[in-house]
């Protein structure tokens, strides 16, 4: 299996809603709750260290989870970043 690791921020500024600080910081803890939700029906395994780096043990190549980072990131106003 391969890992890789993501975080989620937001930047003011780009195309996304205007978020307030408040819904930044709610929309930065959703980031591992989505992540899990989306790939609890895989064997994935996903994990969340203390600095909120979120890990991701999957078969899938590294666009590919990327890419799904990338989704599930946007969708919360977010933007993905690789560690």
């Amino acid at each position: 299996m391969n890992t890789y690791k993501y975080s989620a921020y937001y930047k003011n500024g780009l195309t996304f809603e205007e978020l307030s600080k408040e819904e930044q910081e709610h929309n930065i803890g959703l980031f591992y709750t989505d992540v899990v939700s989306y790939f609890e029906d895989g064997d994935e395994i996903i994990s969340m260290d203390d600095n909120g780096v979120v890990s991701i043990q999957t078969t899938l190549d590294e666009k590919e989870c990327d890419d799904l980072v990338a989704k599930i990131a946007i969708g919360l106003d977010l933007l993905p970043m690789k560690h």
